[in-house]
């Protein structure tokens, strides 16, 4: 599909919108708009994918989106993106106008277009990996002076270039002490969140599909996709944390408000200390997971449980003591008859 045909339709999409929600839409406005979209399989193709994406942004404030949102360059990257449409290579998410006459495009580029830096004129370079070991903590110097601390069973993996300092937690959690540098933003992705940083100290973790960041100094800009239903939209959401303040994302919850965290909470697991307020069961369980050698298996019948909030103390040190305060205080039990793994059962309700 041409570039042109692609935003005419998209107006056109938008116009539509705009007449049938209103009062004064007719049926002949309504007849009009069937023959609209019988006349292009591509007509109800692009409405039909705006309209799942309009309901998403209804549901989201202007300012919640990240400020690349709305530059043009994406715009023209979206029309770019499109013309592949009929090869299937399309993933649709969405964008907004800025101008009250401007068309509704009812998508954006992939998430990639969010990072920072333009991929599509700088190779970043290969990424450095690096892993920690079973309860292991270590501390790692990057080239730009920044340091890495990585929580235990965790893998970090840093691609660092003239413009790009792009680091992904893979798995676990880590403490970024950055190395202040005005020219290349310090960016921190894990799963669908990324945080991103000029100079400061935070902690990033993901977690049984829970991202979270905390700020110990400085500031931090998160984004997460916005989400309906458990699907994330493609259009990025984004909070400014300052110091003692963290958030948390998922696709389940999407992006959440800040909340307080006392600063010197943040990473307890540097001191070896787990720390929760309010965090569901399953990641209390996926935390001691990193500091056992032994397999953690959770049995299908403790699924109902998993989300009940776990709020306390625990020395990283003694896991064995976190598991068995678990199993005395939640309708769960821990299973260690095989000396090969860990099997958490759900605990069978009490027959009157």
């Amino acid at each position: 599909m041409e570039r042109r045909d692609l935003r005419r339709i998209l107006d056109e999409a938008y116009d539509w919108r705009l007449r049938l929600d209103g009062s004064a839409a007719t049926e002949a406005d309504r007849q009009a708009f069937e023959a609209w979209m019988e006349a292009d399989p591509d007509h109800a193709y692009l409405y039909g994918r705006a309209i799942t994406v309009w309901e998403g942004l209804a549901q989201v404030n202007r300012e919640a989106f990240n400020a690349d949102f709305f530059k043009p360059s994406l715009l023209d990257r979206l029309a770019a993106a499109l013309q592949s449409m009929h090869a299937g290579a399309l993933r649709p998410v969405a964008a907004i106008g800025a101008v009250a006459c401007a068309a509704l495009i009812a998508f954006v580029w992939t998430t990639d277009a969010f990072r920072t830096g333009d991929p599509l004129t700088e190779q970043a370079r290969a990424p450095v990996v690096y892993e920690s070991g079973v309860g292991e903590t270590k501390t790692v110097s990057l080239e730009d002076g920044s340091t890495v601390t990585i929580g235990p069973s965790s893998v970090v993996a840093a691609a660092l270039s003239p413009a790009l300092r792009n680091i992904e937690l893979v798995s676990g959690a880590a403490y970024f002490d950055v190395a202040p540098d005005a020219d290349r933003p310090f960016t921190v992705k894990a799963g669908d969140m990324t945080a991103t940083a000029l100079g400061t100290q935070y902690a990033v973790s993901i977690n049984g599909g829970v991202a979270r960041a905390s700020v110990a100094e400085g500031d931090v800009a998160v984004t997460f996709p916005v989400t309906v239903n458990g699907q994330a939209l493609g259009v990025l959401s984004e909070v400014r944390l300052s110091a003692g303040f963290r958030v948390e994302a998922s696709l389940a919850a999407g992006l959440s408000p800040p909340a307080v965290a006392p600063v010197d909470q943040i990473a307890a697991w540097r001191r070896s200390k787990l720390l929760y307020n309010g965090a569901p069961l399953r990641e209390v369980l996926a935390d001691a997971a990193r500091y056992i050698s032994e397999d953690m298996e959770i049995d299908p019948s403790a699924d109902a449980v998993l989300d009940q909030a776990v709020r306390g103390g625990f020395d990283a040190v003694d896991i064995d003591g976190l598991l068995a305060t678990l199993d005395a205080v939640y309708p769960i039990s821990i299973d260690r008859s095989d000396p090969a793994k860990i099997v958490v059962h759900g605990e069978a309700p009490e027959t009157p």
